[in-house]
């Protein structure tokens, strides 16, 4: 499929590419693989793609997440404990605990195999979950389509027009390493 809509580089130096319906490519070396549901791939439109920091690849489609590790997909779906299987975004923090945000089902935190979820329910201005990032200082930032949520350890906040953003719409958020938050 020509439409990208997410790229990643493994630790083996793929670069993986994650299309609207046309499943997930990965370009090693000079030759192209593809990968769809017929490959265990969770959904053939991929939203998302991340390394795992151990050699393995997380993505994040339309029907769940999928844990591309040694050559074979795992699939985490609602009935494995996922909010929703609409999944937009995902991102490993320092402790690497897998954030997953979701499409109407809050975003869901997996660390060591043990979900725990987030959203309006628990103080969230919306459960459709856009983009995470991590600063110098580890606090967690999450884009929401209603507003900017910060984790500070147990302390959370929400940021929208009210404080000065232009758009209550967080489409993605990025921390540098210079300390700055791209939003």
């Amino acid at each position: 499929n020509n439409i990208v809509l997410s790229i990643a580089e493994d630790a083996e130096g793929s670069i993986w590419i994650g299309t609207d319906g046309g499943g997930l490519d990965q370009l090693r070396k000079v030759s192209f693989n593809t990968y769809g549901s017929e490959s265990g791939l969770s959904d053939d439109y991929v939203r998302t793609v991340i390394g795992d920091g151990a050699g393995g690849l997380w993505t994040g489609t339309n029907g769940g997440v999928s844990h591309w590790r040694n050559g074979e997909f795992s699939n985490l779906i609602a009935r494995s404990g996922l909010k929703n299987n609409v999944v937009r975004s995902l991102y490993l923090d320092h402790e690497k605990a897998l954030w997953i945000g979701t499409d109407g089902g809050g975003a869901s935190r997996l660390k060591d195999g043990k979900f725990t979820l987030f959203g309006t329910k628990s103080g969230w201005p919306s459960n459709v979950i856009m983009g995470f990032a991590e600063d110098a200082n580890n606090h967690l930032w999450i884009g929401t389509s209603d507003g900017l949520v910060e984790i500070d350890g147990s302390t959370e906040r929400t940021y929208t027009t009210r404080d000065g953003l232009p758009s209550n719409v967080i489409l993605d958020v990025v921390a540098t390493h210079a300390g700055f938050l791209w939003i």
